[in-house]
């Protein structure tokens, strides 16, 4: 556990920064504009993309930085658009990217195969909808899912919910000698780049600001921030966390419907850390 004081708070958003009607709570808005005022820098890491988070940070009076695709992109939202260069880039191979989509079809699921603004499927499933209406974003619906010469950053493969989640385990292990292959929930399996993580892209973006892993601290609910909690100086878990990362975890906060994020801060103030 860090005893640094804290410079950098690197937050998930789905299950995390977000309650479970995709909205950010007041209180968790407000502790963290408190945080920036205070020369602290905020990072919301997340599986989305650029794009998906356009709906989140509109939300928000102050403006972080982001880590999307999972650790496959880092980005300034002050800085970003469409035709500039982001901090931090991977993509998927083309072939890599070929052969996740073929996989996920021969299991009858809709590949979503998503660049930093540009989210394609060949065809709106109940579960690409769903996700839509979570992220207030209409994919683009092409039998043209990749743009070449560039890969995706990620590919998206989503069952119903239930045995489905035993579906996207097979996908995961056919795939798993050219990908990182984690699952943000348990039926959504996101497809990055091999040896790409929260975790890794968090070190970057903590090196870029001058900071040790021991002056960050991270909160998350997934699976896929179990590198991330371990990694940092100070991790917290979600109460609504898969119970694998309560057990990495420094400390476990509230959950997502009693801002929990909003918990953390006060926790991290009180021990001065912040």
């Amino acid at each position: 556990m860090s005893k640094a004081p804290i410079r950098l708070v690197a937050i998930d958003v789905d299950g995390t920064f977000l309650d479970s009607s995709h909205r950010v709570p007041s209180a968790v808005e407000t502790s963290l504009a408190g945080l920036q005022q205070r020369g602290i820098r905020i990072v919301l890491a997340t599986a989305r993309s650029p794009q998906l988070m356009e709906s989140v940070l509109a939300q928000l009076r102050f403006v972080p930085l982001l880590i999307c695709f999972s650790g496959a992109w880092i980005g300034d939202p002050r800085s970003q658009s469409a035709n500039q260069q982001p901090l931090f880039e991977r993509q998927l191979s083309l072939s890599a990217a070929r052969k996740v989509i073929n996989v996920a079809l021969s299991y009858d699921l809709e590949p979503n195969v998503l660049y930093p603004y540009v989210w394609r499927v060949r065809r709106l499933t109940a579960e690409v909808k769903a996700e839509s209406d979570i992220t207030q974003t209409l994919p683009l619906v092409t039998s043209e899912l990749l743009e070449f010469p560039k890969g995706p950053n990620k590919i998206l493969v989503i069952s119903k919910p239930g045995d489905g989640a035993r579906t996207l385990e097979l996908v995961a292990d056919a795939i798993k000698s050219s990908t990182t292959a984690t699952f943000s929930k348990p039926n959504y399996l996101e497809v990055i780049a091999p040896g790409v993580n929260k975790a890794g892209s968090l070190a970057i973006l903590a090196e870029r600001l001058g900071l040790e892993m021991s002056r960050v601290a991270a909160i998350g609910d997934g699976l896929n921030d179990i590198e991330m909690i371990k990694a940092s100086g100070f991790g917290i878990a979600m109460g609504n966390a898969a119970p694998q990362l309560k057990l990495a975890a420094d400390w476990i906060t509230l959950s997502q419907d009693e801002a929990g994020v909003s918990e953390a801060v006060r926790v991290l103030s009180m021990r001065a850390l912040v």
